[in-house]
C-alpha cells in the first residue's frame, strides 16, 4: 500500500533512473487499480482493462521495461500462476545474460 501511495508523490519520474531491464507482471483478470477510484457499477472487463492500462502506464516510466499480462491470473500473480512467473523471470534473466555487460543497477 505504501508503494502505491508513493507513486502519487512523484516517484514515477524517478523510475527512468532505473536502467536495468524491468518486467512488470499484471494478471489479465486483476481489477485492482491502485490509487484510483473506479465506478462501483463498472463491469469486470472495464475494471480489468483499466488495471492493465494503469500498469502499462507505470511500465512506460522505466527506461527499459516490458509489461507481461498473465492470462488467467488476478491480482496475486505469483500465488496464482507461479509457473508463469518463473518462466518470465527465466526469460528476463536469459535476455540479460545474452545482452553482454551487466546493466547499471
Amino acid at each position: 500500500a505504501a508503494c502505491y501511495r508513493a507513486v502519487g508523490r512523484g516517484v514515477l519520474p524517478l523510475l527512468k533512473q532505473i536502467t536495468c531491464p524491468v518486467t512488470v507482471l499484471v494478471g489479465a483478470d486483476s481489477t485492482h487499480l491502485p490509487g484510483k477510484a473506479m465506478a462501483k457499477d463498472a463491469d469486470f472487463e472495464a475494471k480489468a482493462a483499466a488495471t492493465r492500462e494503469y500498469f502499462q502506464f507505470v511500465a512506460s516510466h522505466f527506461a527499459n521495461a516490458r509489461l507481461v499480462v498473465v492470462p488467467g491470473a488476478g491480482h496475486f500473480v505469483p500465488q496464482e500462476k507461479p509457473a508463469d512467473v518463473a518462466r518470465e523471470v527465466a526469460r528476463s534473466y536469459g535476455e540479460l545474460a545474452r545482452s553482454g555487460p551487466r546493466a547499471k543497477l
